[in-house]
């Protein structure tokens, strides 16, 4: 999956009447920018020249158009009018306006800068507010200029990546998981991402059927198994090539479709006709590179998009299935869809399902395999899904500590955020049930919740606000 970078463009504005050396702060400016691209990878485009007049101005826009800038910092090099901004502003980029210190103590005043971009900000948010113009305020060099790039950069990778990306939903959503229904104009309007439909389950199940046993690709994948502690009883050896199978196929079917991620339904369908259960295979299909999400949870595959992006590291998914009041955690689960980034040393095994059903009253619950089960390592994570038909963002995060769970992969989470804000576990959960909220989880390792802020600025979304607890229920 190629992550495009992100490209910033410098536009250096000013004034003739202000002389505090223009020249030697726009260059400084690019030296600055152009260290910056090699630190944290981006492409930089910078117009040679300090633009004073509108044709100046237009020249400018033609420039970092055909550039394909994502992040046009519009620097006040000194102030200038407010017809210059009128006119770059108006670009597909995300505007930064950027002012710099003053050169000198005293005397006259050199620049004006920071009076430049307060103009600016002014003109771009009243004179221009029919255009909706997503700005960021730039101040100074060093850490203070880097810091509010630093949460920019990855926002807009994900902002950018998701454009053209194309997400299947392979059989349909899962019975009785209705919740996840959406709707796919919505989703495409939004974000930019088309959703497929593969409505043929049986298609998985030939092509992992029909695979030779001594294909390249196959054997490349049962290789990747067999470093895995196994305890599968069902069946080991025919089930383990089973998942290898539907590994590969699912992992063709992509490649062939150019599916960027995929929402397939699982259970029942997968151990009434294949007897076996997928949530291991998911776990290796992500894990591998494809994004991958169980039940047919399509804005879930969106998120988990958006997230690898973002961060250029494999996300995972989880549900919500314990509450911890006395030591304030809760705990995420699945039924297996383990991963080698998250596990801790010595958990990540393959094993039998729990409770794939049905029960027998003569021989008792069915044993399907396998599922990738793991206790997580700990570690901070971040934790996003897009929800209420694209309109708005769940956003928390947490610290998963080492605390005994169940079967299958799991880890507590404690120390939790919601929307970068302390909260308690009680009105994180008031929360969740009360603005009913879908009850999957992508997260991915590390802090990035003000890169999701940024993210969820970009995209017009409303975070999902607390509610904090009660013991009785409040009118809305």
């Amino acid at each position: 999956m190629r992550i495009k970078k992100i490209k910033v463009g410098y536009i250096g504005m000013m004034q003739l009447n202000f002389r505090g050396g223009k020249e030697s702060v726009f260059n400084k400016s690019k030296a600055e920018l152009e260290c910056l691209s090699v630190k944290h990878d981006f492409e930089l485009y910078v117009y040679p020249e300090l633009i004073v007049t509108k044709d100046d101005a237009y020249e400018a826009k033609k420039a970092v158009e055909q550039e394909g800038v994502d992040l046009l910092l519009l620097q006040n090099t000194s102030f200038c009018s407010g017809y210059l901004v009128q006119i770059l502003a108006r670009t597909d980029a995300y505007i930064g306006l950027w002012a710099v210190p003053e050169t000198a103590g005293g005397g006259p005043m050199p620049l004006n800068s920071f009076c430049g971009i307060n103009l600016s900000a002014a003109v771009i948010k009243n004179y221009l507010k029919e255009y909706a113009i997503k700005y960021k305020w730039f101040y100074g060099y060093g850490e203070y200029f880097e810091e509010r790039l630093a949460y920019s950069l990855p926002a807009l990778r994900a902002y950018k990546n998701l454009k053209g990306r194309n997400v299947a939903l392979i059989g349909g959503i899962a019975p009785g998981f209705d919740n996840f229904y959406d709707d796919e104009r919505l989703i495409e309007k939004k974000f930019g991402v088309r959703v497929s439909r593969h409505d043929e389950f049986e298609d998985i199940a030939e092509r992992a059927r029909g695979y030779d046993k001594n294909d390249a690709g196959l054997q490349a994948i049962i290789k990747e198994i067999n470093g895995f502690e196994s305890c599968v009883t069902a069946s080991p050896e025919e089930s383990l090539e089973k998942h290898a199978r539907l590994t590969k196929a699912y992992l063709d079917l992509a490649a062939e479709n150019k599916y960027d991620a995929i929402a397939p339904s699982c259970w029942p369908k997968s151990r009434l006709k294949m007897g076996i259960t997928f949530c291991a295979t998911f776990g290796l299909v992500n894990d591998m590179g494809l994004v991958t999400v169980c039940e047919g949870d399509i804005l879930s595959a969106v998120s988990m998009l958006a997230l690898k992006y973002m961060t250029e590291f494999t996300p995972t998914i989880m549900d919500l299935s314990n509450i911890d009041f006395k030591d304030g955690s809760v705990y995420l689960w699945h039924c297996g869809i383990g991963s080698k980034y998250y596990a801790k040393q010595g958990t990540l095994r393959l094993e039998d399902h729990f409770n794939p059903g049905p029960y027998n009253a003569e021989t008792g619950w069915a044993t399907k395999a396998p599922v990738c089960a793991m206790q997580f390592d700990d570690m901070r994570v971040s934790i996003m899904r897009f929800t209420y038909e694209c309109s708005k963002m769940f956003l928390m995060d947490g610290e998963i500590f080492s605390k005994p769970g169940h079967d299958g992969s799991g880890g507590w989470l404690r120390n939790t955020r919601l929307n970068g804000e302390d909260i308690q576990v009680r009105d994180l959960i008031n929360t969740i049930m009360t603005r009913g909220y879908h009850h999957h989880y992508p997260l991915v390792k590390g802090d990035y919740i003000g890169a999701l802020m940024e993210l969820c600025y970009l995209l017009d979304l409303q975070l999902i606000e607390r509610e904090n607890y009660s013991p009785y229920n409040k009118p809305e």
